[in-house]
């Protein structure tokens, strides 16, 4: 009997496209990555859109500050959106609004809660959207001091 010849090796896959190039310059001053997504245990991955308002994301909100006069439970909101969440400590902090999530009929939102690249989701009705003099004051009265490790 002849000896029987093995089939020939399957084509190569073609090479990955390159990947895109980064902007020129760098990201903002202030900015911090935080992606859409974040993963099982609430973390998000160092990569992903800037943070509009990194600067405040994580801190305190000022003591006196009060439930509709300062900011209001109820409104809009869209993704960059600078917002007050109640933290599992039971401290008030602001926090940037992500993306929309869950149903389209759900008031449900993807959250960045610190620079350290803490997310969750949380339903609308529970973040606070500060009101645009108390946010200015807030600004005008200079940088706000780092949370503590």
């Amino acid at each position: 009997a002849a000896p029987t010849k093995a089939a020939p090796p399957p084509p190569k896959a073609p090479a990955a496209p390159p990947a895109p190039a980064a902007p020129a310059g760098g990201p903002p001053k202030g900015t911090v990555e935080a992606p859409p997504m974040m993963d099982n245990d609430g973390f998000v991955s160092p990569k992903g859109p800037k943070l509009k308002n990194a600067d405040l994301v994580g801190t305190a909100v000022p003591a006196g500050w009060v439930a509709d006069k300062e900011f209001r439970l109820d409104g809009e909101l869209a993704p960059g959106d600078l917002v007050t969440i109640r933290r599992s400590d039971g401290s008030l902090k602001f926090a940037e609004v992500l993306s929309k999530t869950g149903l389209f009929f759900q008031d449900k939102w993807q959250v960045v809660v610190d620079n350290k690249g803490g997310a969750r989701e949380e339903e609308g009705a529970v973040l606070g959207r500060p009101t645009p003099s108390a946010l200015a004051a807030l600004k005008a009265s200079g940088p706000v001091p780092a949370p503590p490790p």
